[in-house]
């Protein structure tokens, strides 16, 4: 990962200090894949609290947008980041569980043309179950806690499975734990759901 996008997060989360040990945890966990993925999740979380009506969730929501709004046009690879790990995981104008694109500012709106197609990467989580019929459980539990397929957190989902199923047995995790920022994306979604 290159120095602008490892100092894109950072200075994100000295905007949003509460967003600091979730970053802390996807670098544990993702390597240098943990800008990509910690701006997937930061966009999901944020936009299910804002959608939650609360005024604090809001504002951290809102934070976010006016803080990646400055970013925008500082670098390609900075530009390519928020458009395929943040932009494509917000739930827009199409989305069933609301939008909140009417918050973009103008830099931001201008990058989604720059989302990759959900259709393809839908197709592609569809392909994989059904080239691995054991992935069904897995995938019919996902859709059960968010309401439908989000391609990009399911995958993240996956990996922590394969990681757990290859693990040695006396280090596996038991099967009713749950990692904490998968724990922070569910308590904020609407569902009754337990993870635990």
């Amino acid at each position: 990962m290159s120095q602008q996008v490892e100092a894109l997060v950072e200075r994100l989360t000295e905007a949003d200090p509460d967003l600091a040990p979730m970053l802390s945890e996807h670098r544990q966990r993702f390597g240098e894949q943990a800008p990509q993925a910690f701006l997937r999740t930061a966009a999901f979380v944020t936009a299910a609290g804002y959608q939650s009506a609360d005024p604090d969730s809001a504002g951290q929501f809102q934070r976010l947008l006016d803080f990646l709004e400055s970013e925008v046009g500082s670098d390609d690879e900075i530009d390519a980041l928020i458009a395929a790990s943040f932009l494509a995981n917000l739930p827009l104008d199409d989305d069933p569980r609301g939008s909140v694109g009417n918050h973009l500012g103008p830099k931001l709106r201008g990058l989604l043309g720059r989302r990759p197609s959900t259709t393809s990467t839908h197709r592609a989580v569809h392909r994989l179950v059904a080239a691995e019929p054991a992935l069904a459980g897995e995938l019919n539990e996902h859709i059960e806690t968010y309401d439908e397929l989000l391609p990009h957190v399911f995958m993240g989902e996956l990996i922590d499975r394969l990681t757990e199923w290859s693990a040695p047995a006396r280090s596996r995790t038991s099967p009713g734990s749950a990692t904490s920022w998968r724990r922070w994306s569910v308590s904020t979604t609407p569902t009754t759901r337990s993870t635990s």
